[in-house]
């Protein structure tokens, strides 16, 4: 039954001779190609509009120019050697998702790619952090707001922990740290180092004093010291206040108590971050630096290793500790309030001693600086209206962001060519000619001015000199025009694809968060 149809229509069709066979095939040859080429030309286009839809509103790859948003996002050249020129680079690409923005508003802590307001043929990518209708702090190394015209008091911005976990720069080992794993900490009392770890024999103390902002924190330690400094210094003088230690301890015979500290936060000496483990108990104790208590039930037993992490930042604890295929978690939000940060720590002590350490890591959070000419003790703020956004980058040692954006504005009076107002990117140290703005031309006798949108306008030099030009800067704490409006935000990051070896000495395939 299945060969009916076809032995149906074999009987059907007409005989023909062989040579008339061959000149309908021929025929038909000559009458499928325009056909045939209509079919592809269709193809490629309906191809070409399908990507070039794709692009406008779904998806779209960008490639990272600088080192704002580092380690998390690289864009940076690479020196042969320290101190050396450049033989090459790391600049990530990121795919970026430009849909979900035309279902929803941005949210905060995304990281988002958005003209630059100032010059808009630009596109930048940055963390946001300020949303609409909200007045925003920088102090002390954290980010705080209220709502837009009131007086209530500036409540601190948290990270959520899944943001939080890829946000840690690693400090301790360094790459190029000596063997050991204590080379640089304070030792008191009672030790003995081997192999890279540290036995308390009696009472004894280790710890790392003033933990500092470092611009090459959390690079990957294959590229560390290739990566320019960028004019920061590499031991800068800000202490930072959030930190976080992974540690490995484990209890031998006639092993006492054992205190694990972070010294961090507003109030770091006083009322530290200290998990206390005693051997041979099953119920431990864990104070936070708001002084409450908290009881920490695990079996540690003679010779297993208990390991774990103590973790603070905005305000938030976090510790995890595990022994013999237990575990035991804490997440608590604290009500702290904002204090300069003169020192911090981290370590291990004990008054009888009977542990053997481990060489642990030591993190810090993203320290938040405010804009060139505050001081250590001043207070950053931004008003942000309706409708627009503020921008940082992780890397604050190095990013052109919303604390420095500064519109310059001259006014001319009388216009030239209907224009009397021209408003663009001030630069001030610009380092490329051709973005200084405004700048002379090589005779020195007229201004060329760039404005927002990317056009040069010209002006005769005569009018700075007969007062018909007056100059203006607008700062983001004074004005919204400088942050982003929410028309000029494009998508948000979603992984990096891009590059891999051998084009890159490192793989850079990973979700961005």
């Amino acid at each position: 039954m299945g060969n009916s149809f076809f032995q149906r229509q074999a009987a059907e069709s007409p005989r023909i001779q062989p040579s008339e066979t061959v000149m309908k095939k021929g025929a038909n040859k000559k009458q499928a190609n325009p056909r045939h080429f209509r079919d592809n030309i269709e193809v490629l286009v309906f191809a070409v509009v399908m990507a070039l839809g794709l692009k406008v509103f779904a998806v779209e790859a960008y490639q990272i120019p600088t080192g704002s948003m580092m380690p998390n996002l690289m864009g940076t050249d690479l020196l042969d050697r320290p101190g050396g020129p450049p033989t090459g680079g790391i600049h990530d690409r990121v795919l970026v998702d430009k849909l979900s923005y035309l279902l929803r508003d941005p949210e905060r802590w995304e990281v988002v790619v958005f003209r630059y307001p100032l010059a808009t043929i630009n596109n930048y990518v940055k963390r946001l952090v300020g949303m609409p209708d909200e007045e925003l702090a920088i102090q002390h190394g954290d980010v705080y707001a209220r709502p837009l015209g009131t007086v209530e008091d500036f409540q601190i911005l948290r990270k959520p922990k899944e943001i939080q976990q890829t946000l840690w720069k690693r400090m301790h080992p360094k790459p190029g740290d000596p063997p050991g794993g204590f080379a640089r900490w304070d030792k008191s009392g009672q030790y003995q180092e081997s192999d890279g770890a540290v036995r308390l024999n009696g009472k004894g103390r280790i710890q790392y004093r003033n933990w500092r902002n470092e611009y090459r924190h959390g690079l990957p330690d294959k590229i560390y010291f290739r990566v320019p400094s960028q004019g920061q210094d590499f031991d800068s003088q800000i202490k930072v206040s959030d930190l976080r230690m992974d540690f490995e301890v484990t209890p031998e015979a006639n092993a006492g108590e054992l205190e694990i500290f972070l010294e961090c936060g507003p109030q770091p000496r006083t009322q530290p971050l200290k998990l206390i483990l005693k051997p041979g108990q099953d119920q431990h104790l864990l104070l936070l630096p708001n002084q409450e208590e908290i009881q920490v039930s695990l079996p540690i037993a003679t010779g297993e290793a208990v390991s774990g992490s103590l973790a603070f930042w905005d305000h938030t604890v976090s510790v995890t500790v595990k022994s013999q295929g237990e575990s035991f978690q804490h997440d608590q939000d604290l009500d702290l309030q904002p204090k300069r940060v003169l020192q911090n720590a981290s370590g291990f002590g004990s008054e009888t001693g009977g542990w053997l350490i481990q060489a642990p890591e030591v993190f810090r959070d993203i320290h938040y600086t405010p804009p060139a000419g505050y001081t250590a003790v001043q207070t950053y703020t931004c008003e942000i209206e309706k409708g627009h956004y503020f921008m940082l980058g992780d890397n604050t040692l190095n990013s052109l962001d919303s604390r420095q954006w500064e519109a310059l504005v001259h006014e001319l009076d009388p216009p030239i060519g209907g224009v009397s107002v021209l408003r663009g990117d001030s630069l001030p140290n610009g380092q490329d000619p051709l973005y200084n703005n405004p700048r002379l031309n090589r005779n020195g006798t007229v201004r060329t001015f760039r404005n927002e949108y990317g056009e040069y306008f010209v002006y005769p030099l005569d009018f700075e000199t007969e007062g018909k030009v007056r100059k203006r800067t607008v700062k983001s704490s004074s004005q919204t025009e400088p942050l982003v409006p929410r028309r000029y935000i494009l998508g948000k990051a979603m992984a990096v694809f891009l590059p891999i070896p051998p084009f890159s000495p490192l793989v850079r395939i990973k979700l961005v968060r």
